[in-house]
């Protein structure tokens, strides 16, 4: 009996370390960078959110008298949030000469920190879209679209009235998206942004799923 008795205490005591074994082994593991909730769970964008800002309407003291890029946003015409998998911003990554251009036009108007804003755009949204352009081509791509899209030109040659329609016929008709706020003590409204939307990868001009515009159609918006 006293044998039968140490046989089962040894069968015991090696269960109880192989268990012990398995919990250590899993607990120790490295966290794979295939968990679903990574790369298992990114959502393809499907196009491209291109936003100028006017200046003088984020910031009263701004003297820059040309809109600038805000970003260059991955979306997807659901509307749901895009998860994004891609590699964080590095400055490393920056070309010298980019880095010049975009100083011009791509500046953090509120607070004058640019390479934070674009560390916070790249991150938020470049990461979107990492397979098709790596950070420098989506930095580049950005810059190109503002020299092709200059919006204080098209509202100058268009007499600036009405601003969605100045827009259109400026970019193969396409409808943009325009966000105002309300002038301080009155009713006027002041042009925020202007969004233009391009198709996957960047190259053709597409209607806005939310071509939103301010106030009614004859309505003048101001940007000064």
């Amino acid at each position: 009996m006293s044998s039968l008795l140490f046989h089962l205490y040894i069968l015991l005591a090696i269960l109880v370390l192989y268990n012990l074994y398995t919990l250590i082994a899993i607990f120790l593991l490295p966290v794979s960078s295939d968990f679903p909730t990574q790369t298992l769970g990114a959502t393809p964008y499907e196009y491209l959110m291109f936003t100028q800002q006017w200046p003088k309407a984020v910031n009263k003291n701004s003297r820059l008298t040309k809109f600038t890029i805000h970003g260059l946003w991955p979306s997807n015409f659901s509307g749901k949030k895009l998860i994004c998998t891609g590699t964080n911003f590095s400055k490393s990554k920056m070309p010298p000469e980019l880095e010049e251009e975009l100083n011009i036009s791509w500046p953090d108007v509120e607070r004058g920190r640019n390479w934070g804003f674009w560390e916070h755009e790249y991150n938020k949204h470049g990461t979107c879209s990492e397979d098709i352009f790596d950070q420098t081509k989506y930095f580049e791509l950005a810059n190109k679209m503002r020299k092709t899209l200059d919006i204080a030109q098209m509202l100058k040659k268009r007499k600036i009235v009405p601003v969605v329609a100045a827009i259109k016929k400026e970019n193969q008709n396409k409808s943009p998206s325009i966000r105002c706020k309300e002038r301080k003590g009155s009713a006027e409204l002041l042009l925020v942004e202007v969004v233009v939307c391009y198709d996957h990868d960047g190259k053709e001009v597409i209607d806005c799923p939310d071509n939103r515009t301010c106030g009614s159609p004859n309505q003048s918006i101001l940007y000064v």
